[in-house]
């Protein structure tokens, strides 16, 4: 590993848009691999330069929500600091026709420039949510906790309305940590999240589809009674899982790595090889890498899966504790899915990523948060609840080869694979219910433009990204946004209605039969009262079932 500059602390900006290169006007800072001052990126090189000088002054890198709009053709987006050689990762993954966001933190480089390298021509919107400077706001690490996970109440956050998320901030916390998860229903939307009692501002955090799972890891700053506001195009259900808080006290620093990839199951130059299996729980070394700094708490991963056998999701927590009750990354088959994680190191220095369902991960190392003053993390919790969703796998083991694939081998991670395109987009579904955006200087993206307060609705997104439920065992995971593909873990049970006020438990109880007489029809009366009452006798010796 290699570090970029010193540690350093996360700075709060009022959320701005720092380019959208559908509008010319909105993307004045963007200068084009081929020398255009209009369009999508180009793909491959020369890479297309952002100026993000002075957009906070004395910062070393930015925190960036990125949106690709791809032109036809699936890809990826590289961002990183112009000067430096371009990293063998990805930083935000797209489908042909499917836009795609993801958070994306990137060191300044020379001239305080940002380069991007697009795969194939794409437009993109990039959002400032804040900086890291030698002085501001340091990150407490938190393992996983769910704080809202409106399934629970079957109450949705209204349409076009803020809603306040109580996210159990401590005293003197001034940020949070979240990854935000959004389950639409039949509509296309967007959700932005900012400090409570501020104005909602032109940008967004999550751009979902129709029935789509999406995810995103939200850096914000708290505002009244320390909260996190939450603004939804449409009526979504939401579900928050919190990783971390930021205080002027933190006592962890963000250090900047050049971005290396940790794991890809793909190739044969990797720490595992061939697909995970279902509930497959994997170690990744972190404090261990060669060059790593010391006191490493927490690691920003930017996780992805692709060829995946049916619908599941990802949960990254720190190694050592219970699989927790929240999840990282949802995907299904026939397209790669990402998203960033910023996780604890638990034992060993180490991060645990668990699969629900088969599929193929890829991980990108991008930076850690690190403890000046100490030489270790901390322990991690180790609940072990029995209503938590259990792991038939221990995490020490290898990865189990499944089908045809050949047995797994153990190669060092030093070597890595470049990103690739993943998947042909043949298997995409596209609504075509909805005609495409004609607003002039819009390309139908899935953010905002400059002057509207809502990314565009018309373009066709990704998949729906919700896994089925566990129908094996009555504790069925209702942890990840994704356990039912109607009502992602309504009807998931689990072990004992005390475990988690955050799962929601359903019964179907067998019922008696009304009493009551029959009349007519030559039927006699008497044996239609012991049938009656032989049938009621039945029913309440049948036992009560637990759906699930």
């Amino acid at each position: 590993m290699a570090t970029v500059g010193s540690p350093a602390r996360f700075v709060y900006v009022t959320p701005q848009r720092l380019f959208d290169t559908r509008q010319a006007a909105a993307s004045t800072r963007v200068t084009r691999g081929n020398g255009t001052a209009t369009g999508p990126l180009t793909a491959g090189t020369p890479v297309n330069v952002v100026d993000a000088s002075g957009v906070v002054s004395g910062a070393t890198a930015l925190w960036l929500n990125v949106a690709a709009v791809p032109q036809g053709a699936p890809g990826f987006f590289v961002a990183y600091p112009k000067g430096a050689s371009q990293p063998p990762t990805s930083s935000v993954n797209f489908a042909a026709d499917v836009p795609r966001a993801n958070a994306v933190p990137v060191a300044l480089g020379a001239g305080g420039d940002v380069a991007f390298f697009a795969s194939t021509q794409a437009h993109a919107i990039a959002d400032l949510f804040g900086a890291f400077k030698a002085s501001g706001a340091g990150m407490t690490a938190v393992a996983p906790s769910r704080v809202l996970d409106t399934r629970s109440t079957q109450t949705p956050i209204a349409a076009a309305t803020v809603t306040q998320v109580d996210v159990q901030a401590p005293a003197g916390a001034t940020g949070v940590v979240a990854s935000v998860a959004v389950l639409p229903g039949a509509e296309p939307g967007f959700l932005t999240a900012f400090p409570c009692g501020t104005a909602t501002p032109a940008t967004s955090n999550v751009n979902y589809a129709a029935d789509t799972v999406t995810a995103n890891t939200v850096v914000s700053q708290l505002g009244t009674g320390r909260k996190l506001c939450v603004w939804s195009l449409k009526a979504v259900d939401l579900i928050v899982d919190v990783t971390g808080y930021l205080s002027d006290s933190g006592p962890l620093s963000y250090q900047v790595l050049t971005p290396k990839r940790l794991l890809d199951t793909r190739g044969t130059a990797t720490l595992y090889t061939n697909r995970l299996a279902d509930e497959q729980t994997l170690q990744l070394p972190i404090q261990t890498l060669p060059g790593m700094p010391t006191g490493v708490w927490s690691a920003v991963l930017n996780i992805t899966a692709v060829d995946a056998t049916q619908n599941g999701h990802v949960t990254a927590y720190p190694c050592g504790g219970s699989v927790p009750n929240a999840s990282s990354l949802n995907f299904r088959p026939g397209s790669a899915f990402a998203a960033l994680s910023v996780t604890s190191v638990g034992n060993g220095g180490k991060v645990c990523l668990f699969a629900k369902s088969r599929t193929h991960l890829i991980v990108d190392l991008v930076g850690v948060w690190v403890h000046t003053s100490a030489s270790s993390a901390p322990p991690p919790p180790t609940d072990n609840d029995p209503g938590d969703e259990g792991d038939p796998v221990e995490p020490t083991d290898p990865v189990t080869p499944v089908d045809e694939d050949p047995p797994d081998t153990y190669t060092p991670p030093d070597t890595a694979v470049a990103p690739d395109t993943y998947v042909a987009p043949d298997t995409v579904v596209v609504d075509t219910s909805v005609a495409p955006d004609t607003t002039p200087d819009d390309g139908a993206g899935p953010v905002p433009d400059s002057e509207e307060p809502a990314p565009d609705t018309e373009e066709p997104a990704a998949d729906t990204a919700a896994p089925a439920v566990d129908t094996e065992a009555p504790a069925a995971d209702t942890a990840a946004p994704g356990a039912d593909t109607a009502a992602l873990g309504d009807d998931a049970a689990v072990a004992d209605a005390g475990s988690d006020t955050s799962r929601v438990i359903h019964e179907t109880v067998t019922r008696q039969p009304a009493s009551g007489g029959c009349a007519g029809g030559g039927v006699d009366g008497a044996l239609v009262i012991a049938l009656a009452a032989i049938l009621a006798l039945a029913a309440a010796l049948s036992p009560r079932r637990r759906r699930v």
